[in-house]
């Protein structure tokens, strides 16, 4: 019991430092470890298995935030914390689709991938997943990646791009080259304020989840034969019901967190007047008392 309590107190203090350890101070500093609500991953458990395909694995995740089971979900501390609490390695050290050690290849797997939305980690991100793609082209597997990602838009020209802050630059470099892939089969555009995302800190905050203030975008990456074995299970027309599944999976957390923000922003002022009538009590019965003590003196007198 004791190592465990030394384990989750270093881990606690590593995802508290890696957001600038604000995470008990005024609870800010949790979005870079935030997550995608178990819905989506309940949506895509059931379209992967109406396919004859399972959801594998999350890439980027963390002990705190993690949706699937351990064993299932791989993040940046595996070597030293992580690793005991299910973690089964670092995405980047992922080097083969075959890291399973199975030859039970006849499933084909989904993998969902949230990264930190830095853009140099982005831009490694989408080079390693092209090349499992590439991969799962040599050998004939159904892999498919589903990545959420911000939406980025169109840059200006080289001669009027100084004003567009870099690290826009750089993530729109990267995200092009998922949209320009042609492993590229969807792209989904979630509107700012109409989904959101776990708190990084949930477990500091009052509410789970957090609304979006940016463009998201879920961008669908996938080999040729996953591609054909979504479209023999469900049809031509599965890429509408793919986006419906998914903008309703989203926008679930969001209404959720809606309901409770509002609670929330109702909660402290009433809990000022409550204060507030409880402070004209106590005054109220200080001067009963000191009124009681006066009467006493005069009949003393």
């Amino acid at each position: 019991v004791h190592v465990f309590h030394h384990l989750l107190f270093v881990l606690l203090l590593r995802y508290s430092s890696l957001a600038g350890g604000h995470l008990l101070n005024d609870l800010r500093g949790g979005g870079m470890q935030g997550s995608v609500n178990q819905d989506v991953f309940t949506f895509l458990d059931e379209f992967s298995e109406n396919v004859g395909h399972v959801v594998a694995g999350e890439c980027f995740a963390s002990p705190l935030n993690a949706n699937l089971d351990p064993g299932q979900y791989r993040s940046g501390f595996y070597d030293d914390i992580d690793k005991h609490f299910g973690s089964i390695g670092d995405f980047f050290r992922w080097n083969s689709i075959d890291w399973e050690g199975t030859t039970n290849y006849a499933a084909g797997r989904w993998y969902e991938c949230n990264p930190p939305f830095s853009p140099g980690l982005m831009e490694q991100m989408v080079t390693r997943l092209l090349q499992h793609l590439s991969e799962a082209e040599d050998k004939g597997r159904a892999v498919s990646f589903v990545i959420i990602v911000p939406a980025c838009g169109s840059i200006p020209s080289t001669k009027d791009n100084s004003a567009v802050p870099a690290a826009r630059r750089f993530a729109s470099r990267s995200f092009r080259s998922m949209l320009e892939s042609k492993y590229k089969t969807q792209h989904i555009l979630l509107a700012s304020g109409e989904h959101g995302y776990v708190e990084g800190a949930q477990h500091l905050r009052p509410t789970r989840f957090k609304t979006s203030r940016y463009d998201t975008s879920v961008i669908l990456l996938q080999s040729r034969k996953a591609r054909r074995d979504v479209e023999k299970a469900c049809g031509s027309n599965w890429k509408g019901k793919f986006e419906a599944g998914m903008r309703a999976a989203f926008g679930s957390g969001h209404e959720n967190e809606s309901i409770e923000r509002k609670d929330e922003a109702y909660l402290p002022n009433n809990r000022k007047e409550v204060e507030k009538e409880e402070e004209e009590d106590t005054q109220a019965e200080d001067k009963k008392r000191q009124k009681s003590r006066k009467k006493k003196h005069r009949g003393k007198k």
